[in-house]
């Protein structure tokens, strides 16, 4: 997958909450796992996609449907 800025900027607003809807489930799945220092470091970077995924769609002004 192509993580590069220009990349992230091209997905649609329906796209991004998928992804994050699909990184969180991801996290939720590791955490009921082990407690491995790589899951630990997998989680803390599939968190900062859910960030930034978040950010982007901050500046859309796009009202978040898992916030409400």
């Amino acid at each position: 997958m192509d993580n590069s800025p220009f990349n992230k900027l091209k997905m649609n607003l329906e796209e991004k909450l998928k992804k994050r809807k699909a990184l969180t489930k991801m996290i939720i799945d590791l955490k009921n796992q082990t407690h491995y220092v790589e899951t630990k470091k997998t989680i803390q970077r599939l968190q900062q996609e859910i960030d930034d995924l978040s950010i982007l769609l901050k500046h859309n002004n796009f009202n978040d449907p898992l916030k409400q």
